[in-house]
C-alpha cells in the first residue's frame, strides 16, 4: 500500500572505498528495503540505518534485484573516511540529522 508522502530513494552512485569493493557498478538503483524494512522516504532510510543493531545491513535494490551487504559497524567507521576522500562536508542534509 503506497502512501501520499512516499518517495523514490535512489542510490545514484557508490563512492570508492575498501568497504564497498564490488559494488562500484551500481548506479541509479532504487533502494527498496534495508534489513527487510521497506524504504518509503530518505528520512525512513536514515532512521532504519541509524537504529540498526544487526551485524550486517542488507540493502535490496530495484529494478534488477541487486543486494548490497555491508558490515554495520565497519560502515559507520568508514563513513568519515569516505566523506573526507571525496571532499563531502556532511553525510546528510541538516533536515535528516
Amino acid at each position: 500500500c503506497e502512501r501520499p508522502d512516499d518517495q523514490v530513494v535512489v542510490l545514484s552512485q557508490v563512492l570508492a572505498h575498501e568497504i564497498n569493493v564490488g559494488y562500484e557498478h551500481l548506479v541509479n538503483q532504487i533502494v527498496s528495503s534495508v534489513n527487510g524494512q521497506r524504504v518509503r522516504t530518505l528520512r525512513c532510510l536514515t532512521e532504519i540505518v541509524d537504529a540498526s543493531r544487526e551485524r550486517f545491513l542488507r540493502i535490496d535494490l530495484a529494478p534488477q534485484g541487486e543486494v548490497v551487504v555491508l558490515e554495520t559497524n565497519e560502515l559507520r567507521t568508514a563513513t568519515n573516511d569516505i566523506l573526507s576522500a571525496h571532499n563531502i562536508s556532511s553525510a546528510r542534509s541538516s533536515d535528516l540529522v
